[in-house]
């Protein structure tokens, strides 16, 4: 059964978003409905007596519908639940109902599954039921995910070749090439004739950022 909420009460939260752009038109139509008298489907809140407040995990566009009109309350589902919870219920919310969802939003709501530590243990099948997507979906999302994970993880560790000490003046010292023995120089030529050089004197030594272990990850939205 339904209980009026107060909207001032609700905690709106991007990570319980799950769409990646709200519609302002659905908004002003739902408004208009309202209005109207028309009875919408209730949102779906998750009391959170920690946060002091209900997380608004469903009915974003209709709560702001609600605001337009000036209401204080609004009718809603009440469950009990984090945070986490909402997020959980979100990624599936509009699924079969609602404003029809991009695909965008279905990336959207898999991405946020598979980028958390606890969630992305789970199997496709388990994910792709959450999110009310098709699990090929997960699949190649999660393919596409991995290497980068992996990259920013390796970035992330320390070469195990470099052996860096502290001494005693506190100062930060490489150690790794002590003991080793250094190449000899090519002798110098005698010819009276200069030297040829493939590198010029002039050149700049350029340090490839990949291949120190850094880089740029760049996620399409």
């Amino acid at each position: 059964m339904p209980e009026s909420v107060p909207i001032d009460q609700l905690l709106r939260d991007i990570d319980i978003q799950p769409r990646t752009m709200l519609n302002f038109g659905v908004v002003e139509e739902y408004a208009n409905d309202m209005d109207r008298g028309d009875t919408l489907p209730p949102v779906v809140v998750y009391r959170d007596d920690e946060a002091d407040g209900f997380w608004l995990a469903d009915g974003w566009h209709r709560v702001l519908a609600a605001e337009r009109l000036d209401w204080s309350e609004i009718p809603a589902e009440i469950r009990v639940g984090t945070k986490r919870d909402a997020i959980l219920f979100s990624c599936g919310a509009n699924g079969g109902h609602g404003v029809r969802r991009t695909n965008d939003d279905k990336r959207r709501a898999v991405k946020a599954l598979l980028k958390d530590e606890e969630w992305k243990q789970n199997s496709d099948a388990w994910i792709a039921e959450q999110c009310r997507v098709h699990q090929t979906t997960v699949s190649r999302i999660r393919a596409e995910l991995e290497p980068t994970q992996a990259m920013l993880k390796s970035s992330k560790k320390p070469s195990k070749s470099s052996k860096v000490r502290t001494t005693k003046s506190g100062r930060k010292m490489d150690t790794s090439n002590i003991g080793k023995t250094a190449e000899a120089e090519p002798a110098e030529s005698t010819s009276s004739a200069p030297a040829s050089s493939s590198v010029p004197a002039s050149a700049t030594k350029v340090v490839c950022t990949h291949c120190e272990g850094r880089g740029f990850v760049w996620e399409k939205k």
